[in-house]
């Protein structure tokens, strides 16, 4: 008995999901030479490249963690030098914490980068 579309639609996407597990990990290892940069870590500097500064609350919206969790992420990245928070200088609340992207971290990305668009080019898992 053939399977239906739907089962094969939600087979091909596992595969692909599969597929670029592979490329982000084999990247990342490369990537992050010395520092230690886990999947929620990288999560963390793409969000902080691509959408700027943030607080700690849409962080913990991206990696999942709880804010313990991202505070101890956060903690890692600031020991690397790969990103910096900020105390007081939101208008809006001035005990706020805002965390940004250092030239550090966007040197860890753009290597990153460098590994994966390659690969995603070279095969049918970019769309």
């Amino acid at each position: 008995m053939p399977a239906s579309a739907t089962t094969v639609s939600a087979a091909q996407f596992v595969l692909r999901l599969a597929a670029l597990d592979r490329i982000i990990d084999d990247a990342l290892s490369t990537a992050a030479r010395s520092a230690t940069v886990g999947r929620a870590a990288l999560a963390v500097l793409c969000e902080l490249e691509v959408n700027g500064p943030s607080r700690p609350g849409r962080l913990h919206e991206i990696t999942g963690f709880t804010s313990g969790g991202v505070s101890r992420c956060l903690d890692g990245l600031v020991e690397q030098s790969l990103i910096k928070r900020t105390y007081g200088t939101m208008a809006e609340d001035r005990r706020g914490v805002q965390v940004a992207i250092t030239p550090k971290g966007r040197e860890l990305i753009r290597r990153f980068s460098s590994l994966v668009e390659p690969q995603l080019e070279s095969s049918d898992l970019a769309g």
